[in-house]
């Protein structure tokens, strides 16, 4: 990787990095897996990424467990760049609710919205993605994946295995693994 020259004018270091090949690359994989322990500049890469074409980044915590949580994340993120993504989804996670959504049936209800909607390749970078192992989260996450159109590209980053199948999606070369 080059160093980035800094703009005039602009806060940027010199000691940022780019990395051309991966950022060129990004559009072309269904999926790009970034593991690496802490430390290795995991959200750096993928906030780079983010900033070189059209996406949603969406940093985990363990809040993100949770499928209600999760789903208004990315809701909130996506409908900024979907437009007409809007209802059903908001009334299924309305605040008024107490109903825990299924995430296997609301992974396809948002899939199937984002096909009508989603018109451009876009990016959905998921920051600490290792934080939903485990959860219902992790449910709606996979299901997404395998539901969301081909326009919407996914950049799972974190220090172990996305709880996510991504098998199927290897052996059609869809899948792009970085480690450290």
């Amino acid at each position: 990787a080059a160093p980035r020259t800094p703009t005039p004018g602009s806060t940027e270091s010199a000691d940022v990095l780019t990395r051309p090949r991966l950022e060129r690359d990004l559009l072309g994989r269904r999926v790009h897996v970034v593991r690496a322990g802490a430390g290795f500049g995991k959200t750096t890469l993928v906030a780079g990424w983010a900033e070189s074409v059209p996406s949603v980044l969406v940093g985990l915590t363990p809040a993100h467990r949770a499928v209600s949580t999760l789903a208004r994340a990315l809701f909130d993120g996506l409908r900024l760049r979907v437009p007409g993504l809007g209802a059903p989804l908001s009334t299924i996670l309305s605040d008024a609710t107490d109903l825990v959504p299924d995430p296997t049936a609301l992974a396809a209800e948002f899939g199937g919205r984002l096909a009508v909607h989603l018109v451009r390749d876009l990016v959905l970078v998921l920051d600490n993605v290792d934080e939903l192992d485990g959860s219902d989260g992790a449910v709606l996450l996979d299901g997404l994946v395998r539901h969301a159109p081909e326009q919407l590209h996914f950049v799972l980053a974190g220090r172990s295995d996305p709880p996510v199948r991504l098998s199927r999606l290897r052996v059609a070369g869809a899948v792009d693994d970085l480690d450290a």
